[in-house]
């Protein structure tokens, strides 16, 4: 079994919700990819975050 069969509908759009608050626009990721970057910290898991 793998990780998204798991998953249920609740989890998937809480996580959506949570990334759909974050302003952005064209080119403006940064705000997202801290997220991104805290959210897989805080969970152990490896993150490379590149200069894109």
């Amino acid at each position: 079994m793998n990780m998204t069969e798991e998953l249920k509908p609740v989890d998937v759009f809480y996580w959506f919700g949570k990334l759909s608050e974050i302003p952005r626009g064209s080119g403006n990721t940064e705000a997202v990819s801290e997220f991104l970057v805290q959210f897989a910290s805080e969970r152990s898991l490896d993150v490379l975050k590149d200069d894109y």
